[in-house]
């Protein structure tokens, strides 16, 4: 999982907290440092201009929301699209709004979109120097805050746990904005923990393929193949394939006991189970005895 602290702008932040916005349309110059690494579902944190702190003068995180999909087209055609979504009221502000960043009378033929969903405002400004990172005052559009792992993120979702969900917000759409932060709190705290004992997991196999054809709705964890999450449910499944030995089962068997342990020392609620199309006597009452055995049926 990958996410990133982007350089903006706080009149577009707060034109999207006023109204309430859950998704928006993220736009930038095709011109703009490109991504090495970004996918769906990663995290961009909103580095606003105009969060300065008073005596530092760093810039403060003031939200976050998780990419969805990316586009590129001409400026009237993203107005066309998304509107208001953009972050502002009118396409004339837009445009104004174009010119300003591209430091340019006449707008690009074209600009990139980064289409954000599930996005989250902070009822205060995030400073990375509260959690012992920084910012250089150098940067121009946007850093890395994670590459690998959820490391850095989990630090600042736990801050903006004591600074809360902005008011506003929450009053427009109390248990939507709430609900989406403690999901993805969990989801990232819980892909630490999975992380830890399945990092070098980077193959989906036969079994796995066929888990999620049968279900759907649980989706990989990031950077993790062969362990399965469903966000609502907060259920956490490991398959395994008919024929796995018992030395490998049995390690992982311990993987995903350690894994429970963590989320119970964390107060998680989430299950953690094993799954397996046709089970074998021992295998499943091992998974039995240790509260992992997995009841999902089709």
């Amino acid at each position: 999982m990958a996410s990133i602290a982007y350089i903006c702008d706080m009149k577009m932040v707060n034109y999207h907290r006023l109204y309430g916005h859950q998704t928006m349309n993220f736009w930038r110059l095709t011109n703009a440092k490109q991504f090495t690494k970004f996918k769906q579902g990663d995290y961009l944190f909103f580095l606003a201009k105009g969060s300065e702190h008073p005596k530092t003068r760093e810039k403060g995180l003031v939200g976050y929301g998780k990419l969805s999909h990316t586009t590129t087209s001409s400026v009237s055609k993203m107005w066309r699209t998304y509107t208001q979504y953009n972050g502002y009221e009118s396409e004339l502000d837009f445009k104004e709004a174009i010119k300003k960043v591209s430091k340019q009378n006449t707008l690009p033929k074209t600009l990139n979109g980064l289409f954000l969903e599930q996005v989250v405002f902070f009822n205060a400004p995030l400073y990375l120097s509260e959690i012992d990172e920084t910012v250089s005052r150098n940067l121009e559009s946007y850093m890395y805050l994670d590459k690998e792992g959820v490391t850095l993120t989990l630090k600042i979702l736990n801050k903006a746990k004591e600074i809360g969900i902005n008011t506003w917000q929450i009053a427009l759409d109390h248990e939507l904005s709430e609900s989406t932060f403690e999901l993805d709190y969990i989801e990232t705290l819980l892909s630490h923990f999975v992380l830890e004992y399945f990092s070098n997991q980077t193959t989906l196999l036969k079994h796995h393929k066929q888990f999620m054809e049968m279900f759907p709705e649980y989706k990989p964890i990031k950077e993790v193949k062969g362990v399965f999450y469903h966000r609502l449910d907060k259920s956490c499944v490991i398959p395994i394939s008919n024929s796995m030995k018992d030395e490998p089962f049995f390690a992982l068997l311990a993987k995903a006991k350690l894994i429970q342990t963590r989320c119970q020392s964390h107060d998680l609620h989430v299950k953690i189970s094993i799954y397996c199309h046709e089970w074998e006597d021992k295998k499943k009452s091992a998974c039995e005895h240790f509260d992992l055995l997995c009841d999902l049926k089709r």
